[in-house]
Parts: structure tokens; sequence; C-alpha cells
């Protein structure tokens, strides 16, 4: 192909014969490279048009197809204000980053800055607005008026049953109420518009970990605990919408004692309001991952602890640790 995800490829001409195998590198837009093994995998009689992930070559040959580039992770020069942890971030519309709050890494310094980060210039600002006070263990949503809402958090002592509004355009900050308090959750921006929250914490003991779904409709400002929940309390999880328009919720801190990692993956639908556990699991039981959409489709969860990437597409419902 010469367009694929967004990359230009430049076309490989290969041959081998039947059961062989030939490793191609295909240079990508970015001047990074897809490694591939290209085989004879499958016959004319066993494949089709229709079969996931082979395409026909050829005269009946049927080689796997390319499906995927070469992942690149840099470390940037430019670092965050302190040494801080559980933060929230968002994307706003003028393309820059918020970072919200945070805690130092032995949790005893709570923060309530707003730091804004610019991807094109690499830039770091901590803005004169800050948080309504310091936490962290928050989560953030970029609503389609491009305001970003940041919900709940702890400091220390405190869970909070508040959320926070804050424009990027004025840089001002409001705060609303959720229906009680919580921190450790995770929320994501469905197509219709509303922002769903999962889960949480709102104390350290089992009978305290939260398996609420709730929905907040940024146009009228309205917040509802839904019916349907999650099929267990759970806090520390990640959560992020797929093209599909379903939400995916990650991992999580187990709210049967309230310490357990978790390696479930949990199929939100906004339409329905369905919950479904799916069959695919995370490759270890993980809790406080980060994760987010790429313009391929597929969802990457971020996993500090194991220092993993995991690629989980929302189409095949599968599960693929990055190398």
């Amino acid at each position: 192909p010469t367009e694929q995800d967004g990359y230009t490829v430049t076309p490989v001409t290969f041959d081998f014969e039947q059961g062989n195998s030939k490793t191609v590198d295909i240079p990508a837009k970015n001047g990074s490279q897809q490694n591939s093994i290209i085989n004879r995998t499958a016959s004319v009689d066993t494949a089709d048009k229709n079969s996931p992930d082979f395409v026909e070559n050829s005269n009946g040959l049927w080689v796997k197809r390319i499906t995927g580039y070469v992942a690149e992770v840099m470390t940037l020069e430019v670092t965050l204000p302190g040494n801080k942890c559980a933060t929230s971030a968002a994307t706003a519309p003028n393309g820059k980053i918020y970072v919200f709050g945070g805690e130092n890494s032995t949790g005893v310094a709570y923060s309530d800055d707003i730091v804004e980060f610019d991807p094109v210039t690499q830039s770091v600002t901590t803005l004169e607005a800050t948080l309504p006070s310091a936490r962290s263990k928050t989560s953030a949503v970029t609503a389609p008026d491009g305001k970003i809402y940041v919900f709940g958090g702890y400091d220390g002592g405190d869970y909070f049953g508040k959320f926070v509004e804050f424009d990027p355009v004025t840089k001002s900050v409001a705060e609303f109420n959720l229906p009680s308090a919580r921190s450790a959750t995770s929320a994501a921006i469905a197509p219709n518009g509303k922002i769903y929250v999962f889960g949480g914490e709102n104390g350290r003991v089992s009978n305290n970990i939260l398996d609420d779904i709730v929905e907040f409709d940024p146009v009228t400002r309205d917040i509802t605990t839904l019916r349907a929940t999650l099929p267990s309390a759970r806090s520390a999880t990640s959560a992020a919408t797929a093209p599909n328009g379903k939400i995916y919720v990650f991992g999580g801190e187990d709210g049967r004692d309230g310490t357990s990692p978790m390696d479930g993956i949990v199929e939100f639908d906004p339409v329905t309001k369905r919950v479904t556990t799916l069959e695919a699991n995370l490759p270890h039981l993980v809790s406080f991952t980060s994760a987010a959409t790429a313009p391929n489709g597929k969802i990457y969860v971020f996993d500090g602890g194991y220092r993993d990437i995991v690629e989980f597409d929302p189409v095949t419902k599968r599960v693929t640790t990055l190398e």
C-alpha cells in the first residue's frame, strides 16, 4: 500500500516460494521502519477476502497483511515542574495539553497546579490559575465545547465530591458537585457528547470502592448515577473511547479487598448502557494505568509498573504488548 494508518510507505517487491518466509523492512513517513515477516500461511481453500489479516497477493497466494508500524518512544528533554505523580491530563482544541494537580513520590505533598504543555514548541508553563485546592488521583476529559472537566481527587486526608471545569481560553476555573466523594476514577467522553466517570474510591477499605458509572452532560451540567454498574467495584482504572463509540475500561484495583490489581477489560456502550466483561485480558494484573485512543482506532494502555505499552484493538478484541 502507499497509505496505511496515516503513514506513506514505499512498496517493496519480493519473491519467495511456498513454505518460505521473508522479512521486509518498509520505510515509513516518520523515518522509522516496520519489520514484518511475510509468509504463506493459508491456501485459497482455507482463506478468503473475509479472513482476518490475510490478503491475496497473486496466483492464489495468500500473505499476512501488514497491520502496523514500529512504535517509537522518546523521553523529551523538557520536564514537568516538580516531582509529581498521580496527575491527570487532557488535550484542548488549541492543541495544548493541560496537566492537573498530582502528588510527590512519597505522597506527602499535593499540588493545585495547572500545567500547560505545548507539543509544538515542547514548552511547559505553570499557569497562574490553579485548582480550587491541592489534589491528586483525578481524571480529566475535554468536552465538545473545549472545556476540560477534572473529576474528584484526594489530598492525603479528604476525598473530593467535586469536579472542576477549566476553560483553556479564559483560564478560568469553576467547581460543581459529584454524587459523592471519590478519587482514582477514570473518565471518557462518548460520541453523544456526554462524559462517563467510572468507579473510584472514597476510602482505603474494601466497602468504600465504587462500582458506579456516572454520566455528566457538559451542556446542561446534569450529572446522573446510572443504573448500570461496573461488573464489580474497582478504582484506579483507565478508560478510552474507541471509534465504534464504546468505552473500554482497563484494569484497576479490586473493590473486594481494595488493593489487588486486576487484568480485566470492560466494554461500556453509552447508547444501550450495556456493560460487558471481555474475554480478552491485559497481560498483567495492573492498576493506575493510563489509556488513549490513537488515529488508527486502537487503544494504547500505558503501565508504569511493568513499563509496558499494551495495544488493544476494539475491532478484533486483540491485546498485544508492544516490543
